[in-house]
């Protein structure tokens, strides 16, 4: 029983916190991109 809540409380914990990662790092690429668009129309 205690095993079966542990692992729940890991995949729900451990989705979250991957998603956030994958979401930093498409955010700082998009940023990035914009940035250099910005400075190639200028």
């Amino acid at each position: 029983m205690p095993k079966n809540l542990d692992t729940e409380r890991w995949s729900s914990y451990e989705t979250p916190a991957s998603h956030n990662e994958k979401e930093k790092k498409r955010r700082s690429s998009i940023a990035k991109l914009k940035k250099h668009h910005c400075h190639t129309k200028i």
